[in-house]
């Protein structure tokens, strides 16, 4: 007997087999019978990415490119849509124009006399206001996130004391840090979870050691696991 014709001899058997359960039992389900249902898909909420060690890298960026195209294609307003449109008539087409902001953003962190400062300012202009916005809202999980984000961001900061050094062999350094600061940051990777679990907290853990604390200060690394009061305002 072939496969396909045992699968359906089974599936037929175990069809009548239901049919006389629900004869018997209207009531009940029958145990015998199972039905396959597709799964709901996981959403991945602040909260579920805190617990997310290992992130995948190349789905985060692909799909931040695809945002990245809609963005483009979705009207920004009268003024923005005009401007676009005009270039657009030029033979420039908006992704192009984007790519070409990219390049010359690129082209100046390599060779530009404030690399420093515009490096820096990709690094915490988009998180600042992003942080601004997590504050207002009633959520806790998007405050730890950029909480994160700004611990990996000072770790990093720590090296600009060396940036003169490391730029006198190797010119790229701004262009690679902003590269990495866009993947901490973006919502598309969340690669501060990743630097957090990877470097930031054994380095906080290794502190502690040096410190005589031995990191018993009751949590356990993991920011999805603490959980605090939430701050009030003092009463007069």
């Amino acid at each position: 007997m072939s496969h396909a014709r045992f699968k359906n001899v089974l599936q037929f058997e175990l069809t009548a087999q239901n049919v006389k359960f629900k004869k018997k039992c209207p009531n009940q389900i029958n145990p015998n019978f199972v039905t396959r249902q597709k799964m709901p898909e996981k959403v991945r909420t602040p909260r579920t990415v805190l617990n997310e060690q290992d992130l995948p890298v190349v789905d985060g960026w692909n799909a931040a490119y695809s945002d990245l195209l809609k963005y483009l294609s979705a009207s920004h307003g009268e003024l923005i849509d005009h401007i676009v449109l005009k270039i657009e008539e030029l033979g420039v087409k908006r992704d192009h124009l984007t790519y070409i902001a990219f390049g010359l953003t690129g082209f100046y962190l390599i060779f530009g006399s404030a690399a420093r400062l515009l490096c820096n300012f990709i690094g915490f202009g988009y998180p600042m206001y992003a942080s601004v916005k997590a504050i207002r809202s009633h959520q806790t999980d998007d405050d730890t996130i950029w909480l994160i984000y700004w611990t990996c961001f000072a770790v990093l900061s720590l090296f600009d004391f060396f940036s003169e050094g490391i730029l006198s062999f190797f010119p790229f350094y701004y262009i690679f840090k902003a590269i990495f600061l866009i993947y901490l940051y973006l919502p598309q990777t969340h690669g501060s979870i990743v630097f957090y679990h990877k470097v930031v907290n054994p380095l906080v853990n290794s502190i502690d050691i040096l410190l005589g604390s031995g990191g018993n200060s009751g949590n356990s690394g993991n920011p999805a696991e603490n959980t605090q009061a939430p701050l009030t305002a003092p009463t007069n």
